[in-house]
């Protein structure tokens, strides 16, 4: 660091302020005293490295996880949950003059449940979805100046936790109930966007990866294709929210069902309300499904390909006909949920 920055570290550190930090050597700037740079360091760090040292009305820690130094200092974590080495949950905090607010995100590509407890306390909790805009009353209990709550998120799904201020509360709300009402098993009939080198449509036996397909049209499709099929779902489905749950997709899907737009997914987990739009009997389902240009770019490279669907100014970093293919296409299990 250059000397005018180590000047401003050592002010704050004298004003009560606490740093935790390695021991700078030399400021990388020509412009800089390096005996007053030697000299600061001195008074900050001492003359040999002290793990716990008292400037001014501050302290400096060094040889230590700015976790430990907080501990020290009597910093509770701002939140705590178990986990294994790979960390699952990636967090931001700010408190505003009503509520705390905490942003979580779930980095695994799978469900993630966790039991948290966060350094704030309130007279409610408020989950927030930042895709749907939904928000849910958050079932918590407090002790001890901490939040206690746990957390159920989708693969890499995310929420805001939102704490209202007030004497600290608790909170009990009942599991949701999930039930499968019915699973869509047997033919989709699959439409393909004209000019993308596919075939017009074709029928599906059962719903798989498209880069499976023997037909070279397919297999390297890039663009949109339309699913449809009929679909009987049974009568007493019971009660609470009817969703669609279109499994495993690559990569955005648009749900249409009986003529109604159901909605559009573009990540995980793929599913819409279709309280709605569903009905006990007969229902026609299409799920319009867009993948990348990747595929068709690697299909453009196949030898004997003289009539490319891809237009490039030049070809990716790295890729060649030889490239594996990216997963394409709706590979389900589709099914009917009730949550109550």
């Amino acid at each position: 660091m250059t000397l005018p920055v180590l000047r401003k570290i050592a002010a704050l550190v004298q004003a009560g302020a606490a740093i935790s930090g390695v021991r700078p050597q030399v400021s990388p700037s020509l412009g800089d005293d390096d005996a007053q740079f030697a000299a600061l360091v001195r008074k900050l760090w001492g003359e040999q490295d002290e793990q716990d040292r008292v400037v001014g009305s501050g302290r400096v820690f060094t040889g230590m996880l700015p976790a430990e130094a907080l501990s020290i200092l009597g910093v509770a974590e701002d939140w705590r949950y178990p986990f294994d080495q790979d960390d699952p949950l990636g967090w931001i905090h700010r408190r505003t003059g009503d509520a705390d607010i905490y942003y979580v995100v779930n980095r695994r590509a799978i469900a993630t449940t966790a039991a948290v407890t966060l350094r704030a306390i309130g007279k409610a909790v408020e989950l927030w979805d930042p895709v749907s805009g939904s928000v849910t009353a958050a079932g918590f209990s407090t002790d001890k100046g901490r939040t206690a709550l746990t957390v159920e998120l989708g693969p890499s799904d995310s929420r805001f936790i939102v704490i209202a201020h007030g004497p600290a509360g608790s909170h009990t709300v009942a599991a949701a109930k999930r039930r499968t009402v019915a699973v869509a098993e047997g033919e989709w009939s699959v439409a393909f966007e004209p000019g993308r080198g596919a075939p017009g449509s074709v029928t599906l036996p059962f719903l798989q990866d498209l880069t499976e397909n023997p037909e070279a049209g397919i297999r390297y499709f890039s663009g949109t294709a339309s699913y449809t099929r009929s679909w009987t779902v049974p009568a007493g489905r019971g009660p609470g929210r009817v969703w669609l749950d279109l499994g495993e997709v690559h990569d955005i899907a648009q749900v249409i069902v009986n003529g109604a737009d159901a909605g559009t997914v573009w990540r995980a987990p793929y599913r819409v309300d279709v309280t709605d739009a569903i009905r006990t009997g007969a229902n026609r389902i299409e799920v319009r499904v867009t993948n990348s240009w990747y595929n068709r770019m690697v299909g453009d490279l196949q030898p004997g390909v003289t009539s490319p669907v891809t237009v490039s100014v030049g070809i990716p970093n790295g890729m060649t006909a030889a490239s594996p293919l990216q997963p394409s296409g709706l590979l389900g299990p589709v099914r009917l949920e009730t949550v109550a």
